[in-house]
């Protein structure tokens, strides 16, 4: 069996939700015109365009047969969440982790995953690494703190890892 271990994957929901949020955050999901390609902002800077293998499975499907591939881990990428106030850091999280367990309970023999947590608040990243076991056939994801959750002590990441 061939597992690719590193396949991110970007809910529309979880991309809708960044989107939505306009020009509010530094992280942004912009369209190129009305109902185009969406695009990663970050800073002011264009840094890459969500393609349809991202967020379309049967794409990503059609894809892993052409390659062979029999599963794929599905993980979050960048933006990731550390960039958001905490509120809203934990509602994409939750997004992005109720959209990949269907995804898992869908297609159980072609996908896993690693669900999200949101370090910038430690008290709701314990919360939904809790609420993570819950997914069938899926594990939770402990993301290494981005710029934004570098503030965190040791002691908050052994209470999450404690959990």
């Amino acid at each position: 069996m061939r597992i690719d271990a590193h396949a991110h994957f970007y809910p529309d929901r979880f991309l809708d939700l960044i989107e939505k949020q306009g020009d509010k955050y530094p992280v942004q999901v912009r369209r190129s015109g009305a109902g185009g390609e969406r695009k990663f902002i970050a800073g002011g800077r264009e840094f890459f365009t969500f393609l349809p293998d991202f967020f379309d499975l049967d794409v990503r499907l059609e894809q892993m047969a052409n390659s062979e591939v029999d599963m794929q881990i599905l993980s979050m990428a960048p933006p990731m969440v550390y960039w958001a106030e905490p509120e809203l850091g934990t509602e994409l999280c939750q997004v992005f982790n109720d959209e990949i367990a269907a995804v898992v309970r869908r297609y159980p023999d072609k996908f896993a995953a690693l669900a999200a947590v949101p370090l910038q608040d430690m008290d709701a990243a314990i919360a939904e690494r809790r609420r993570g076991w819950d997914f069938r056939s899926s594990c939770t994801r402990f993301p290494a703190p981005a710029r934004r959750a570098s503030a965190f002590r040791i002691t908050g990441l052994m209470s999450l890892w404690a959990s």
